[in-house]
């Protein structure tokens, strides 16, 4: 749940702990993520009472990993951790969320990356990409 409604990676979600997570009027990650970057997501308001207790996981991505490809493929439905990513990715912009925000919250450094993850034929896609340079 916390992937598919903020976009972080597995290895982000995994190493959440208390001091990223702050609840006032939003729900605010602090996330490190990859190339040691800092960059801040957020959950809707609903998970307040799930991270109250939140003290971290103890699992690691292996376990997950390896848990969620026996499901794929008992389900004949192919997905992995990541695909929960790209979810995040097309429901944001399906929801009239910019693509420079979007880019901001999965933490990429190229606009192009970001297009990637909608994966919509460029005519499909609710914005301009011309507008982008793209």
């Amino acid at each position: 749940e916390i992937s598919y409604y903020s976009g972080l990676r597995l290895n982000e979600v995994l190493a959440l702990s208390n001091q990223d997570i702050k609840i006032n009027g939003s729900i605010v990650l602090s996330i490190q993520g990859k190339g040691d970057k800092y960059r801040k997501t957020y959950l809707p308001l609903a998970f307040r009472e799930k991270l109250t207790s939140f003290t971290g996981f103890s699992i690691d991505d292996n376990y997950v990993i390896t848990t969620l490809k026996r499901i794929s493929q008992k389900t004949k439905n192919a997905f992995s951790f990541h695909s929960l990513r790209h979810s995040f990715a097309i429901n944001f912009v399906e929801s009239s969320g910019d693509i420079h925000s979007l880019k901001k919250l999965l933490g990429h450094k190229d606009i192009q990356t970001t297009v990637i993850y909608l994966k919509f034929r460029k005519d499909e896609l609710p914005i301009n990409l011309k507008a982008i340079g793209y």
